[in-house]
């Protein structure tokens, strides 16, 4: 049986979600998931989602780590068959805001869920 994260387009048959998240100490974390498309259903799928996270170094700034994460980026848009791609940083909007803003992204589709 095939695995669906060989997709028929190589390394990546679906998609790449990343968030730069910093701690109390202002260390940063980078949070991303794979989503490997198995149905065509939007929400409630049965695709495949892997997550994972890479810790920078305390030296590290803000700033450098959205270059590495670009730069991660990057490489995975050159072993994949990446037709479009997009950015949302939050800077100084609050979070309803920028969840507004992400909402109205293409390829994107949040459903609300009870908490």
């Amino acid at each position: 049986m095939r695995d669906v994260r060989d997709g028929p387009n190589g390394l990546i048959d679906g998609n790449w979600m990343a968030i730069l998240v910093p701690d109390e100490k202002g260390h940063f974390t980078l949070q991303f998931r794979y989503r490997w498309y198995v149905d065509d259903n939007v929400h409630d799928s049965q695709d495949v989602r892997s997550f994972y996270q890479s810790n920078f170094p305390p030296t590290v700034s803000e700033q450098e780590a959205i270059v590495h994460a670009r730069r991660y980026w990057e490489t995975v848009c050159e072993h994949a068959n990446v037709k479009e791609r997009w950015e949302l940083l939050r800077g100084a909007r609050d979070l309803e805001d920028f969840l507004d803003v992400l909402a109205q992204m293409p390829g994107i589709s949040m459903k609300k869920v009870p908490l």
